[in-house]
């Protein structure tokens, strides 16, 4: 509202003064009614969702529409929790119908993509991942995150010939975004096939309210969204 009396009223112009003089043809632009400027309440505004902390009923209306949108699979969030927020945050996804995907960096190990070069290729990766909890003896799920058909068969392979810790194969960006605004699911329906119910899937990337649907037809167990 501050922002609408400020373009309106010359008087308060006065406290704008470090905005540059070229951006002041707005108010001119919209005497002439070129430009309406309105109002938009908070919870009617998605582009706060990528800027700052989402209230809990907003999370949980998002969760509820993706979820519905997704079944049978289950939606997972990924976004960073507030600061001192985290058992609220994790909360409202459930509200929503959704799963958590972890609590913290202590119940379940992530290996991504840059373990992956540092460890030199996913097969590495996994081995260092087993042998480290098998020399402290924990117990605890294991994501591995893959980018393309070969990483797939290669992790595998390894889980074939060794026994692993491995619980669930992320499969990221294997949505493809078509120019006409619709995606390409044939890759990760490929490679659920090959997974073919030996481990839990996880679809990542492209992911929105207009595509889950289709995602969830993939077969894939869950799918996770960075917008939650």
């Amino acid at each position: 509202m501050s922002a609408i009396y400020l373009v309106k009223n010359q008087v308060f112009h006065v406290r704008i003064k470090h905005i540059n003089v070229r951006y002041h043809f707005v108010r001119d632009v919209l005497e002439d009614g070129d430009v309406e400027l309105v109002n938009v309440c908070i919870k009617d505004n998605p582009v706060d969702m990528l800027t700052k902390v989402v209230p809990t009923n907003s999370l949980s209306f998002l969760l509820q529409a993706m979820a519905e949108a997704a079944h049978p699979a289950c939606i997972l969030e990924t976004r960073k929790t507030a600061p001192g927020l985290r058992l609220v945050d994790k909360w409202a996804v459930l509200i929503g119908g959704g799963k958590n995907h972890r609590m913290g960096l202590f119940d379940m190990v992530m290996i991504k993509d840059n373990h992956i070069s540092i460890a030199g290729g996913v097969t590495n990766a996994i081995k260092s991942v087993d042998q480290y909890l098998e020399e402290k003896g924990l117990h605890m799920a294991v994501e591995v995150e893959t980018r393309t058909l070969e990483e797939v068969m290669e992790v595998l392979q390894y889980a074939i010939q060794n026994n692993t810790s491995l619980t669930r194969i992320m499969l990221d960006n294997m949505v493809v975004p078509l120019p006409n605004g619709d995606v390409d699911i044939s890759m990760l329906k490929e490679a659920v096939d090959l997974i073919n119910g030996r481990f839990e899937t996880e679809a990542s990337g492209n992911v929105t309210l207009e595509t889950v649907k289709k995602i969830g037809k993939a077969g894939v167990t869950y799918i996770s969204s960075c917008e939650i």
